[in-house]
């Protein structure tokens, strides 16, 4: 029999689970028609469950930026009965995890709950197994109750920062952590990226248009240098935003202040832009075979 090919792939770590007695009547009205309550010694239960996503892979392709994340989610038991034999369910109440990607891919394909919440993990256990002293902590924001950033900080700026997982290594919670959620590197990452392209694109551009045109004027050119430079300082002040350097940390402690910076400065290389394309240009023309193009002489001077 050939098996199908599965859609999602992926290992479950650092689990933690959290269970609640409830009502049995209470689960009876929310069980989907069909099924019961799957009771444990006579008693109903739902669950609060957390764990890391590792090595994700959607039809055994990893997605970059997906393979790694954190996902909370609340569930209870449920079980029908077919040919007199029980078949045991989960009914999964809410889902969240730091993807918008990941749950809208789950709510299409599988007809899931999930929701996109910004999440935090911070993991510490001395061996393969939970002891007295290790912790597990899984956080998620909302409006009501936001990721608690100022005490994370302070926390971290200890002389023993908090242990924390970044990427595919070893590394350490530190306030510019706590300031993206942790994750700081991803954040790092497409900045780079995104200034790179913007860098190259409008270099290219700036090229093309002095190969295409006749020569333009020098107001043109003073213009396009300011563009470039604005644009470069933007680069720069978003590259040191998303930094870990004590400089980045330093310009981190007045955030909102920079942003808007990095908002006006965005803005003004857009007018810059925009004041270039207003520019008379006049296209190069070449001559056919090489041949110099002659005007016909004015028959009112002979």
């Amino acid at each position: 029999m050939r098996l199908e090919r599965p859609v999602l792939t992926a290992r479950w770590t650092e689990l933690l689970v959290l269970n609640f007695r409830v009502p049995h009547e209470l689960l009876a009205r929310l069980a989907p028609p069909g099924t019961e309550p799957d009771l444990y010694d006579g008693q109903a239960y739902i669950s609060i469950v957390g764990f890391r996503f590792h090595g994700s892979r959607l039809f055994g392709l990893p997605i970059p930026g997906h393979t790694r994340f954190e996902e909370i989610n609340l569930r209870y038991y449920v079980r029908r009965f077919i040919d007199g034999r029980p078949r045991r369910g989960v009914v999964f109440v809410k889902e969240i995890a730091p993807r918008r990607a990941i749950g809208l891919t789950a709510n299409w394909l599988y007809n899931e709950n999930y929701i996109t919440r910004p999440m935090r993990a911070n993991i510490q256990i001395a061996n393969t197994r939970l002891a007295l002293g290790d912790t597990i902590k899984y956080a998620w924001r909302t409006k009501t109750f936001p990721l608690p950033y100022k005490e994370r900080q302070e926390e971290a700026s200890s002389t023993n920062p908090l242990p924390f997982r970044e990427g595919p290594g070893e590394g350490t919670f530190t306030p510019a952590d706590a300031k993206f959620g942790g994750r700081r590197a991803v954040w790092a990452m497409w900045t780079g990226i995104a200034s790179l392209l913007l860098l190259v694109t409008g270099l290219w551009n700036y090229v093309q248009m002095i190969k295409m045109h006749e020569r333009l004027a020098s107001t043109y050119h003073m213009i396009a240098g300011l563009k470039m430079l604005t644009g470069l300082a933007l680069f720069v002040l978003a590259a040191m935003l998303s930094g870990r350097s004590s400089a980045a940390e330093k310009i981190r402690q007045n955030l909102r202040f920079w942003i808007n910076v990095c908002l006006i400065l965005g803005i003004i290389t857009v007018v810059f832009g925009s004041v270039l394309r207003t520019f008379p240009r006049t296209p190069k023309v070449d001559a056919p075979n090489g041949q110099q193009l002659i005007a016909p002489a004015d028959p009112a001077s002979n």
